[in-house]
């Protein structure tokens, strides 16, 4: 009687292990580079968000001026601050260099309808004719390269004059 594995046993045996082996390690290179992609986005959402964020801030300024001061704001000027970048901003994070560049359209063909509180108090559309005065459709794009391999990541909001009764 034999005892113990003979050399076939234990070749099929070891195969067997190498290969679950590399199978496992081939998943988790998926899986870290998978983890690694969802934190570039992440980080490239949150840097579209502060700079959507800043845009609302200057409007916030130019209204909170315009009240401290006698002058009212007209509706020309409480988006005048709101403008497209004429070069994008570089921000270096965890080793990557994010671009981000933000642009102002004021075209009424981009822009979705908005009512507009007419002499009455109720709501209309806006016509496209005053439409550059009430609201702004501002994007960000942040741009970012993970090796040879380029990404991009775009979010879009309105601005609107809401103080005049935008919605």
């Amino acid at each position: 009687m034999k005892r113990g594995f003979g050399i076939a046993e234990t070749l099929i045996a070891s195969t067997i292990i190498a290969s679950l082996v590399l199978a496992f390690l081939g998943i988790t290179n998926v899986i870290s580079h998978s983890a690694q992609l969802g934190y570039q986005q992440s980080v490239a959402a949150n840097l579209a968000q502060r700079r959507i964020e800043e845009m609302r801030a200057l409007v916030e300024r130019a209204w909170n001026n315009s009240r401290q001061s006698t002058e009212v704001l007209t509706d020309a000027e409480w988006a005048q601050p709101v403008t497209s970048d004429t070069v994008p901003q570089a921000v270096s994070l965890g080793g990557i260099t994010y671009s981000t560049q933000v642009t102002v359209n004021s075209e009424t063909g981009a822009l979705p309808n908005l009512k507009v509180k007419n002499e009455s108090g109720a709501y209309d559309l806006a016509p496209a004719s005053v439409a550059d005065s009430l609201y702004k459709l501002v994007r960000v794009d942040v741009t970012w390269s993970e090796g040879t391999v380029s990404r991009a990541y775009s979010l879009e909001t309105v601005l609107t004059n809401w103080r005049e009764g935008v919605l």
